[in-house]
């Protein structure tokens, strides 16, 4: 777990340059805020320390809470299944 706990120090580093990076530039130039997450959102990569992080935050959620997320994605999954029939759990594309 020692790489977990480097991997989160560096994540807060790259969090602290990104604020950064928001705060220097120009007015309405990054629409980035709390809250806001329309550019997160799509089919991308991300790396297996992510997933675990994620399971981990995922786990920490009030059961009720869970259940509203998973009912949330439920839909998408359905819907990208009929899209891309061959998107099959563990969804490793890069294997």
């Amino acid at each position: 777990m020692m790489q977990l706990a480097a991997y989160r120090r560096l994540l807060g580093e790259i969090d602290a340059w990104f604020e950064r990076c928001l705060a220097a530039a120009p007015p309405g130039m990054l629409a980035c805020r709390k809250g806001c997450s329309a550019c997160c959102r799509g089919l991308f990569d991300i790396s297996l320390l992510d997933a675990l992080l994620l399971k981990e935050g995922f786990g920490q959620l009030p059961a009720a809470l869970r259940g509203e997320v998973l009912a949330r994605c439920r839909p998408r999954l359905t819907e990208l299944q009929q899209r891309w029939p061959t998107l099959a759990p563990p969804y490793l594309l890069n294997a």
